[in-house]
């Protein structure tokens, strides 16, 4: 009798606490999200120091050279003194296939990380070490032709010891640093409205987790030049062996996948194996205004996947998808407007 009365006390104990956790997590908005969310990754992208933009002179994602600098490329000196100077460099670049096209800095020169940090780099041997530990990135690129205005208000759920506040955030440094410090079971969520200066100069005012990710990912079109092109885009689906690296549904699923391999054949079937086990499916790409990924798996550890993903972003490694709920579930039963985003890695 006394175990059964410790039972029924410990059962009590952990529906009170899982109620409060839910209730915690809902107190601090309907918007609230994880460090592990699609749209954490993109406000990271939009915060964070543009490390892409000067690779002509740098040929790295992971830091950007702070200017003014004086450079010397195929025996000619320049002085870089705004972004805009970039195009000088690579007009030089393109003058000529004979040459070697490397960019000699006169050092000391100071280098910034994504997260602002700086450091000073003061000889040729210091930077290859730089540029040798960055390695070869898969990451997309930084989203900077938009840019937040400040003050943000974002309210914080720790669910490991159940405390809750509230953060103004006053910068790109801020908010990219502070995404990165957050851990697993932390719960945040932004206070809306926000407004955020579009790349036509245009202030627009967003008010909730969905207008802010299709914002985003609808601008990085505008940042960088990320058109789908059909050849492009098929020559890299159909070479090498792909893998999940992500599927994010109202939280992060990926587990589910993460012993699946797929090759994506000419003429649209998939070879799909996990741990030696065969299965196949189905991949149809319409390249419309906006191009969709059609896929279709027979294996019903894969159901999930069959849906008509519209093509986010993609390289020569990474292609980033998103499904875009039409609000009936999957079920069939109540309505579940939860976009899914799914990412490809190649092996």
């Amino acid at each position: 009798m006394k175990s059964l009365v410790k039972y029924f006390c410990l059962l009590t104990m952990i529906t009170f606490f899982s109620c409060q956790k839910e209730e915690e997590v809902t107190t601090i908005g309907a918007n609230s999200f994880t460090k592990s969310s699609p749209l954490a990754s993109l406000l990271s992208r939009v915060c964070q120091n543009p490390t892409h933009s000067d690779n002509v002179i740098d040929g790295s994602d992971c830091f950007s050279v702070m200017l003014p600098i004086a450079i010397t490329v195929n025996g000619q000196q320049v002085t870089i003194n705004s972004t805009s100077d970039y195009q000088l460099v690579k007009n030089i670049k393109s003058a000529s296939t004979t040459d070697d096209d490397i960019v000699y800095f006169t050092y000391p020169i100071t280098i910034k990380y994504r997260n602002f940090q700086t450091k000073i780099i003061n000889n040729v041997s210091e930077f290859t070490n730089e540029v040798s530990q960055c390695g070869n990135s898969n990451n997309f690129n930084e989203i900077d032709c938009i840019q937040f205005v400040f003050p943000i208000t974002i309210k914080q759920y720790d669910s490991n010891n159940q405390v809750s506040n509230t953060v103004t955030i006053t910068s790109n440094s801020h908010l990219f640093n502070y995404i990165e410090s957050l851990i697993e079971n932390q719960y945040i969520a932004i206070s809306f409205p926000v407004a955020i200066i579009d790349s036509n100069s245009a202030t627009i005012t967003l008010n909730n987790n969905d207008e802010l990710s299709s914002f985003i990912e609808n601008s990085i079109d505008d940042c960088e030049d990320v058109t789908v092109v059909p050849d492009d885009f098929l020559t890299i689906l159909n070479s090498g062996t792909w893998y999940v690296s992500s599927f994010y549904e109202d939280e992060d699923e990926t587990y589910h996948f993460v012993d699946f391999r797929f090759t994506f054949n000419v003429g649209g079937t998939i070879s799909v194996v996990k741990n030696s086990v065969n299965s196949t499916g189905n991949w149809i790409f319409e390249n419309g205004s906006q191009p969709e990924l059609e896929l279709n798996f027979q294996n019903i550890e894969l159901e999930e996947l069959n849906e008509d993903w519209k093509v986010l972003e993609y390289n020569s490694s990474t292609i980033r998808l998103k499904h875009e709920s039409g609000g009936s579930g999957k079920s069939g039963g109540e309505s579940e407007n939860v976009d899914e985003y799914l990412t490809f890695t190649k092996i």
